[in-house]
């Protein structure tokens, strides 16, 4: 079954807000943030998904249109997920003063 969509009018493509129905709020201290991913259920459900894979070796994919969140969805769900994490060691390569080839890795961890 192909699905074809209705042909829109002019007036159904633009949506308008009366301004005098936001009188009611002085700041916008007063509206609470919204929360999570809104109208991605399916992309919200797939990024869960793959970051809950404990193996190494995967990798993941986001695509999307210029502007519509992807990076700002991913920051969100990595920094919930940290969280809950212990915080990793911070690491570095240093120079090897005996053999410049083979730099030596040095780590060191901050505990909360």
């Amino acid at each position: 079954m192909i699905y074809m969509p209705n042909e829109l009018t002019p007036k159904e493509l633009r949506r308008e807000c009366d301004p005098t129905s936001l009188m009611s709020c002085e700041t916008t201290e007063a509206i609470p943030p919204l929360e999570g991913i809104i109208g991605q259920e399916r992309a919200v459900k797939a990024l869960k998904f793959v970051l809950e894979i404990k193996e190494s070796g995967f990798n993941s994919y986001v695509a999307g249109p210029l502007g519509t969140g992807r990076t700002t969805a991913v920051k969100y769900f990595l920094e919930e997920i940290a969280k809950a994490k212990p915080v990793p060691s911070d690491g570095c390569y240093v120079n090897n003063f005996r053999n410049p080839y083979q730099p030596k890795a040095i780590s060191y961890r901050l505990e909360r």
